[in-house]
Order: structure tokens, then C-alpha cells, then sequence
């Protein structure tokens, strides 16, 4: 890659986040409060099993 080459792709630092942040794909949601809510339904499970006290 030649220097001019370099220099038309630089880019500011500001704007590579602003390009990275609009092509970045959102965080998984689902799969998240998916999980929070098996553990807990497990732990409740468990807990009965186990005879465990209030």
C-alpha cells in the first residue's frame, strides 16, 4: 500500500467509532434474561429438593 493510499483510508477516531457503533449488532437480550431466568428457576427447584428453610 502506497503512502497516499494510507491517507485516503485514515479515518479520525471519532468517526471509525460513530462507523463501528452503527455496524455493530445489538447485544442479545433474550438469551440473556433467558438465562438469569433459568438459574433462578433452578435454584428454587433445588431449594425444594433440598428441603431448604425460608
Amino acid at each position: 500500500m502506497t503512502d497516499e493510499e494510507q491517507q485516503d483510508t485514515r479515518e479520525s477516531p471519532i468517526a471509525a467509532d460513530r462507523r463501528a457503533a452503527a455496524t455493530a449488532p445489538s447485544a442479545p437480550i433474550g438469551p440473556i434474561v433467558g438465562a438469569f431466568l433459568g438459574a433462578f428457576a433452578a435454584a428454587k427447584v433445588l431449594k425444594r429438593l433440598r428441603g431448604g428453610s425460608d
